[in-house]
């Protein structure tokens, strides 16, 4: 899954987009002037350990500030959540091996995003692609 988010002066817009990936492409008429968009940074994987959200919050806020510092970036992060359960409800936590529902799971995006969001300040030009990942090792 991904989870883009693109802050607004005017109002704070999410979008969910499911799937392993997203391809996409541009077709560019050899008459026509496009800008480039600055290359995001690197992507960061974040392996959850706890389904807090209020560490979730933290940790958006630090990649927001960050990225308000360079309001040109954008950031690309993946939330690793291990494995999904036996049952199918939920995950199994990395290193922890906590269970947590896909609710919590979703809580804990969530707050991500809304700490990125609500530390990037007055920039209004940073983006934050989100995703969600688990993986299927026993």
């Amino acid at each position: 899954m991904i989870f883009s988010v693109r802050k607004s002066p005017i109002f704070f817009r999410s979008r969910f987009v499911f799937g392993l990936a997203i391809l996409s492409s541009a077709l560019i008429s050899p008459t026509s002037a496009h800008a480039l968009q600055a290359a995001p940074r690197a992507s960061v994987s974040v392996y959850v350990v706890s389904a807090n959200t209020t560490t979730a919050y933290n940790s958006g806020c630090t990649q927001g500030a960050a990225d308000a510092q360079s309001p040109s970036q954008s950031s690309e992060v993946i939330l690793d959540f291990g494995t999904i359960s036996a049952a199918g409800t939920g995950t199994l936590l990395i290193s922890s091996n906590l269970s947590i529902s896909f609710a919590q799971l979703n809580a804990y995006a969530e707050q991500y995003a809304y700490g990125y969001f609500s530390c990037t300040g007055s920039i209004t030009s940073s983006t934050l692609n989100l995703g969600i990942g688990t993986n299927n090792s026993a």
